[in-house]
């Protein structure tokens, strides 16, 4: 398998490489992680988006939690200069940053943590204990009453160069969040992306920090 970090970096060398601006599959996700954080945190202060990309989502965030102050990571450089262009809001921040030495560097809690679609590129390059160290730093991350949201791929299947999506694997990587946080959610879609000729199932995953109720 091609390094992850390779492999991202050489997708965003165009725009939009998985059509998150145009793809009606896409918006369909995005809009149910919208009403799934809507439904369960009421004005979130802070949000923090994990691999914010070239801030597609993030728009959607800023227009729909307008009093929030939201942090994007991303590590790819053209990625984040085109998400930077995109939003022009003050309370919108993103760090061009790996996401695990942003986690350990940054005090405070966030309300609302989205990390979706790339648990499968950081468990490409983790062992399981460095990923379990991670799980844990995301969930201290997290304020007590807050809300994780993930949105994520299960069991890809054809000549990809994309992190092993396995449903074992995700299995385990549900486990390990589940081990920190609180489980509220695992819904299941299956949806063709038109874009490119696929059926897909994806997975919408809620946690909640200590305080989270049912």
């Amino acid at each position: 398998m091609t390094d992850p970090s390779d492999y991202l970096q050489r997708q965003y060398e165009r725009t939009d490489p998985w059509a998150f601006e145009t793809s009606a599959y896409e918006r369909r996700k995005y809009d149910r992680q919208l009403r799934a954080i809507d439904d369960r945190v009421e004005d979130p202060d802070r949000i923090l988006e994990l691999g914010s990309a070239e801030g597609a989502f993030t728009s959607l965030l800023a227009d729909e939690f307008s009093g929030a102050e939201i942090h994007g990571v991303e590590f790819v450089s053209e990625a984040v200069q085109r998400a930077r262009d995109r939003l022009s809001d003050d309370a919108v921040r993103f760090f061009e940053r790996d996401l695990e030495e942003f986690l350990t560097e940054r005090t405070g809690t966030y309300d609302v943590i989205v990390w979706s679609e790339t648990v499968y590129y950081v468990g490409a390059n983790h062992s399981l204990p460095d990923l379990d160290r991670l799980v844990r730093t995301v969930a201290d991350r997290l304020a007590g009453d807050g809300l994780l949201c993930m949105a994520n791929i299960i069991g890809q299947e054809g000549d990809y160069e994309e992190p092993l999506t396995r449903r074992p694997i995700m299995n385990a990587y549900y486990e390990l969040l589940a081990g920190e946080l609180t489980p509220l959610q695992r819904a299941v879609y299956h949806e063709r992306k038109a874009e490119m000729d696929e059926r897909n199932e994806y997975q919408i995953w809620l946690f909640g920090g200590p305080d989270a109720a049912d």
